[in-house]
């Protein structure tokens, strides 16, 4: 069992937690994203059922552009690193239902052919698009902090960067 020290800050203890909501993200003791993914995956069917509730009356093009503004957008997402393949597809299928949900198609319906036949990005390239511009402004970046991190041989053998490349570059992972 790892010691933890006792510590004070202004007199008073600070409380050893398993879990922070830190700016909006879960961040857990484990290193673990799972807890950060059904995050999203609540926030994804409330978003899409508020869609459904306000919104289920409107032309496509109304719900297309709403769909698109509410629940394209995964914040930090770039930034999982440590979790399980079950749970990357929990969320893709929480994404994929709240649009099928939306437009009403039948749940035996292609997700990829419904969201081909309405210009919406897939789940994945959503995710990998978000790698890749966070990778490009972290490779631009003249900050002291920031280049010293990514020339970190440490960081470049992490998790996250080689969960990064995955996602970026290998056409195996879904």
């Amino acid at each position: 069992k790892l010691y933890c020290p006792f510590v004070k800050l202004s007199g008073e203890p600070i409380e050893y937690v398993n879990s922070v909501k830190y700016l909006g993200v879960l961040l857990s003791s484990a290193s673990a994203d799972t807890e950060d993914m059904k995050r999203q995956i609540r926030s994804l069917y409330a978003r899409g059922n508020m869609l459904i509730r306000k919104f289920s009356m409107c032309s496509e093009d109304v719900k297309l552009h709403l769909f698109k503004t509410y629940c394209t957008g995964f914040y930090c997402a770039h930034l999982w690193s440590n979790y399980t393949q079950h749970a990357f597809n929990k969320v893709k299928v929480a994404y994929n239902n709240a649009f099928r949900f939306l437009f009403k198609y039948d749940r035996q319906c292609s997700a990829r052919s419904m969201l081909v036949m309405n210009n919406v990005p897939f789940f994945d390239s959503i995710i990998r698009k978000s790698i890749y511009d966070f990778r490009s402004r972290v490779n631009e970046s003249g900050n002291a902090l920031v280049i010293t991190l990514r020339n970190n041989f440490t960081v470049q053998s992490g998790a996250m960067f080689t969960g990064w490349c995955q996602r970026l570059y290998c056409n195996h992972v879904n």
